[in-house]
């Protein structure tokens, strides 16, 4: 399966998990591309594997996964005071989750698609806790 293909699956099979354990969460892929809501908060579910085979890293030939962030979603998501539900999963199964504020993401301003290391995400929402 190629590596779009791949992530569209693990998508699908990420927002899955999510219905299946917070059926509270209305995935819909609704207004501004947004996968839904969580007790009225605008959701958007992100996925990523905890590392992938990238043999432009010529001693491992792996590195992390990397969570793919629209420029038109994260604006919505900030001007609805939304969020994002990160899953990190392996193989498969998740592996690490969160839910944060949009406006807790250091991402500066940008157009189109922006891919971001789990592990930098990670540590700018430690920060604000």
């Amino acid at each position: 399966m190629c590596s779009n293909a791949t992530a569209s699956h693990n998508g699908a099979e990420m927002e899955a998990f999510v219905r299946s354990m917070l059926p509270s969460a209305t995935i819909t892929a609704g207004k501004d591309g947004i996968d839904g809501d969580l007790e009225g908060v605008p959701l958007e579910i992100k996925s990523c594997q905890v590392c992938i085979t990238d043999n432009s890293h010529p001693f491992t030939g792996k590195r992390s996964g990397r969570f793919v962030f629209s420029g038109d979603q994260h604006n919505a998501l900030l001007e609805s005071g939304g969020e994002y539900l990160l899953i990190v999963h392996k193989e498969g199964s998740p592996f690490l989750g969160f839910r944060a504020p949009a406006s807790c993401l250091n991402l500066p301003d940008f157009t189109g698609n922006r891919a971001v290391s789990w592990r930098v995400i990670v540590s700018q929402l430690a920060e604000v806790v």
